[in-house]
């Protein structure tokens, strides 16, 4: 078979990704439903070459032995002059713990590392080995003056961040506001229940440090003053305790923050909150947002754009009895 709808199976796929590489991952997705092993047998093939770079959402359509042996070669890859990007994402989702000692190769080699590294590579780290892969992490959140990848480090690293979780509270109180941000952005995305509990301190610990001095809290176009960068921080903080996935916060705690913010803006975000998040009778409504088709987000109450996995997280802190109806 070399044309199947105007597909020529038969071309050499393209090298990286580009729309070319986009459109012939649709056809060999669709290519698998119609004829699985027609487009088993190119899927694999493309996942194989060195210089092409199918998609994870065209790999998925693997029998887990020829993800196995497609993972194989890439971690053979990695840390060498043919290692792809696609190498690090199969590394991410698929590799186990016989791909550590070519990790720790490349992490403790100076010249393939690099100053930023990868976050696919922190992610394997952090599941196979967790207290190598924080001791890395902290190093990188350390060594501001030598990168700027630590700006979006901690958000990068999705539901591994809780094996690395101390160093995204101790962040809360760093100098660095981008760093700030990163934590805040990390912790309520995928911080556990404890991270709760650090988000309310640091609210309370900037109330208290700004206690009589309110009025000098409000946004300026630059934020370059110290009070425009304080309110900032409130509402960033605010906004991680009302919608972090790792616990609920029902109109109860939300009325508790509209008390202890200052600022106006941040009292009129957390109404908005409050109003957009149905919570009576005991009811909530999931929308989702399938687009694209394998990566679909949802929303339920005040908490949106979640993941599949973040959603499920979500609704198993809901209580007995509750009401969820999805909404089509």
């Amino acid at each position: 078979m070399s044309r199947r709808a105007g597909f020529n199976s038969g071309a050499p796929p393209p090298r990286g990704r580009t729309p070319a590489a986009d459109m012939r991952d649709a056809a060999l997705k669709h290519m698998a439903e119609l004829d699985p092993e027609a487009g088993r047998a190119l899927i694999l093939r493309d996942a194989m070459d060195g210089t092409a770079s199918p998609s994870l959402s065209a790999i998925r359509f693997l029998p887990a032995d020829d993800i196995a042996a497609v993972v194989k070669a890439s971690v053979q890859g990695i840390g060498t002059a043919s290692m792809r990007g696609l190498d690090y994402e199969l590394l991410d989702r698929y590799a186990d713990g016989s791909a550590l000692s070519v990790v720790r190769k490349l992490v403790e080699n100076p010249a393939m590392w690099g100053s930023c590294g990868s976050p696919q590579v922190y992610r394997y780290l952090l599941r196979v080995d967790p207290a190598y892969g924080a001791k890395l992490v902290t190093a990188a959140l350390n060594s501001k003056k030598e990168n700027a990848c630590y700006k979006s480090l901690l958000q990068s690293l999705g539901d591994e961040l809780p094996n690395v979780q101390d160093a995204a509270v101790k962040a809360l109180d760093d100098p660095d506001q981008d760093l700030v941000l990163d934590a805040l952005i990390a912790l309520g995305g995928w911080g556990t229940a404890e991270a709760e509990a650090a988000l309310w301190a640091r609210l309370k610990r900037l109330h208290q440090e700004w206690a009589g001095r309110e009025d000098q809290l409000r946004s300026t176009p630059d934020f370059k003053s110290e009070g425009s960068r304080a309110a900032a921080l409130e509402g960033s903080l605010a906004d991680a305790i009302a919608h972090g996935v790792g616990w609920l916060c029902p109109p109860e705690k939300l009325a508790l923050l509209g008390d202890l913010v200052s600022t106006k803006a941040a009292k009129q975000q957390i109404e908005g909150w409050n109003k957009a998040g149905d919570w009576r009778d005991g009811r909530a409504v999931i929308n989702a947002i399938w687009v694209p088709e394998d990566s679909p987000t949802f929303s339920v109450l005040q908490y949106g754009s979640l993941n599949e996995k973040q959603l499920t997280t979500k609704l198993a802190q809901f209580t007995s009895g509750t009401q969820l109806l999805w909404q089509f």
